[in-house]
């Protein structure tokens, strides 16, 4: 991410703002502000999926992405 004063890491932009995303269970209010909300994880897909235990949400693996 690069940011107003340069590079910045992706947690660095929600300046310490996070939460756990199992609350975020229903996105139309999101969707209807046209904001779209995404899950990342660190690790591989296949071993990750087992932690998003059927939730009905995009979700990512950052693995092979530069800075995971």
């Amino acid at each position: 991410m690069t940011g107003e004063h340069g590079p910045v890491p992706l947690l660095e932009v929600f300046e310490g703002r996070t939460f756990f995303n199992g609350l975020v269970s229903e996105r139309s209010h999101l969707h209807s502000r046209d904001v779209t909300f995404a899950t990342f994880c660190q690790g591989p897909n296949q071993e990750s999926i087992a932690y998003f235990m059927g939730w009905r949400m995009p979700w990512y693996s950052a693995r092979d992405s530069a800075g995971a």
